[in-house]
């Protein structure tokens, strides 16, 4: 996380956080340290999320026996609590629900555009290949020249 941010900075890359899977709050925790290393004070860090764990695995890709639904899960509020006790940035955390399928939407899409969002950096831990089809097709509106996109589960 720490060189990924290093580009954003080095190369004057303006925009925000998005992280696609959140569960354990681990790498968003990474991403708003380093933010706060690089003094990107107008950084805001958006989490997009199920908060109720995977969704049902309806791939035939073989790895159906390790993820299943319901499982990873952690709630919107333990997220949120985990992140208060962190305490970096938190009144520009914000967090988006849902299951991608159903919650990366256009009208969500024209709401980050109308608040006049764009990506810096974009991480995407999906898991699942039928996770990942749609936040794909979400972001692409939000990616400027130079957005670092990770892909956690390539």
């Amino acid at each position: 996380m720490k060189d990924y941010v290093s580009a954003v900075t080095e190369n004057k890359i303006l925009g925000d956080y998005f992280e696609f899977g959140c569960h354990r709050g681990r790498t968003f925790r990474m991403a708003l340290t380093e933010a706060r290393h690089h003094n990107l004070t107008e950084m805001h860090f958006l989490a997009f999320d199920s908060f109720a764990g995977l969704p049902d695995n309806l791939g035939e890709h073989g790895i159906g026996a390790k993820w299943r639904g319901a499982q990873l899960v952690t709630t919107e509020q333990q997220f949120l609590t985990m992140m208060q006790e962190h305490a970096l940035y938190l009144e520009q955390i914000q967090t988006y629900p849902g299951f991608y399928d159903e919650s990366l939407n256009t009208a969500l899409q024209h709401r980050l555009q109308d608040a006049r969002r764009s990506a810096a950096f974009v991480c995407v831990d999906c898991d699942l290949y039928e996770s990942a089809v749609p936040v794909f097709r979400f972001i692409e509106p939000f990616l400027q020249e130079g957005t670092i996109v990770y892909i956690d589960d390539y």
